[in-house]
């Protein structure tokens, strides 16, 4: 079994900003907001997430999750919108956006990664 932890680190990573510190933006694949029942993520939730300082150090969230992925059920989508204001994209029988699914590319997080600098750049 193999998880995908960027967005929980990045998401963490945000959190741990010092005050005065903050960034534009984030692109979260098949992101997840609490436990998913595998003992090997348990650590990841040890402290609760603090989503108000996440809110408040990160401008702009996309989250990008399919509607029928087995690890990652879509309900986490809904809590990073309604927990951290996230734009979210759900793309329709995508799994879990994997090689193992395969899946090589996602043109829509590219998508994304584009939209966002544009916003912030002009």
């Amino acid at each position: 079994m193999c998880f995908c932890l960027g967005c929980i680190a990045s998401l963490r990573y945000i959190e741990s900003l010092e005050a005065g510190q903050k960034i534009g933006w984030t692109v979260l694949v098949a992101g997840f907001s609490d436990i998913l029942e595998h003992k090997e993520l348990d650590s990841f939730f040890e402290m609760p997430i603090e989503w108000e300082k996440i809110k408040q150090n990160c401008k702009k969230i996309i989250a990008i999750n399919s509607d029928n992925d087995y690890y990652v059920p879509l309900t986490h989508a809904n809590v990073l919108r309604n927990k951290l204001g996230a734009e979210v994209i759900i793309k329709h029988h995508r799994r879990n956006a994997s090689c193992r699914d395969g899946i090589t590319e996602l043109p829509v997080a590219l998508e994304s990664v584009l939209k966002i600098s544009c916003i912030n750049s002009g």
